[in-house]
């Protein structure tokens, strides 16, 4: 990948949001993955198995909501700044 297309504000601050969030949801999960295990003492199937509806839910609102947002009302940037909040 060429290095020059950071240049650009709008993709170098996208980048940095979309990875922000990703590693809070990632810290997030993994502590809700430590929690399920230590207290509830769920075994690693049943734990996994109680993350499948979130993952679903999250796809479901990606497909459905957010890219309808993002490309036709508001724009990525106004999209995704609330997020982070």
């Amino acid at each position: 990948m060429p290095l020059r297309i950071f240049r650009s504000r709008n993709v170098a601050g996208a980048n940095l949001i979309q990875m922000l969030m990703v590693s809070g949801l990632f810290a997030c999960s993994s502590w809700v993955r430590c929690t399920l295990q230590r207290v509830l003492r769920y075994d690693a199937l049943e734990g996994g198995l109680a993350f499948l509806p979130v993952a679903v839910g999250n796809r479901r609102a990606v497909a459905g909501v957010c890219q309808r947002l993002s490309s036709t009302r508001f724009g990525a940037r106004a999209t995704l700044s609330p997020g982070c909040s």
